[in-house]
């Protein structure tokens, strides 16, 4: 009966879960809890309050955890603060963990909005490995389509699709939306 009444509250109040969080953390306020509550504020849409909690729990023990710091940075990049955004890029370009994280990408778009399009281009040419990093090879060839660098995203395209006819089947589905949205890209 218990749960019921929670799926019921879930489907009435769509702040439900972040407000069970906002509870937890009163009760207990530790790093889990407000790591959890800053990432239900991510997916609500609420930056600051979710880069106010990231930050707080940056101390002791958490003050250098890349995990962290990559929440972070996006938090940032979502609220259009670009140079925070750069900033704990930076403090992760040399973590083994960041090098082929989907948080490099708003890494390497933050550079982009913050006017360092040289820099964009060499952080969104790193994430260009073939057979891996198809989200992130897909964010290359909008950028690449935003400066009209068409040699090279012709080139990133053509390798991307033979790359696509070599999948099996399980890792087509995997990257259906990302190929997709690729052929959507092209046909524009």
């Amino acid at each position: 009966m218990e749960s019921i009444g929670q799926t019921v509250k879930l489907a009435v109040n769509s702040n439900y879960r972040i407000e069970q969080l906002e509870k937890n953390l009163r009760f207990a306020d530790n790093v889990t809890n407000r790591i959890q509550l800053a990432d239900a504020y991510v997916a609500a849409g609420r930056y600051p309050d979710a880069i106010a909690l990231y930050e707080e729990s940056m101390s002791g023990f958490m003050a250098d955890d890349p995990t962290l710091k990559m929440k972070a940075l996006v938090a940032h990049f979502q609220n259009k603060s670009y140079d925070a955004a750069i900033t704990y890029g930076r403090q992760l370009e040399n973590e083994k963990s960041f090098k082929n994280a989907e948080e490099r990408i708003a890494f390497a778009w933050s550079l982009h909005f913050a006017g360092n399009v040289a820099d964009a281009e060499k952080e969104f040419g790193g994430m260009n490995k073939t057979f891996t990093n198809y989200p992130h090879r897909l964010a290359y060839v909008k950028f690449l389509k935003l400066h009209s660098n068409h040699a090279m995203l012709e080139e990133v395209v053509k390798e991307m699709f033979e790359e696509h006819d070599h999948m099996k089947g399980t890792e087509r589905r995997l990257y259906r939306d990302v190929f997709n949205e690729l052929r959507d890209l092209v046909k524009k």
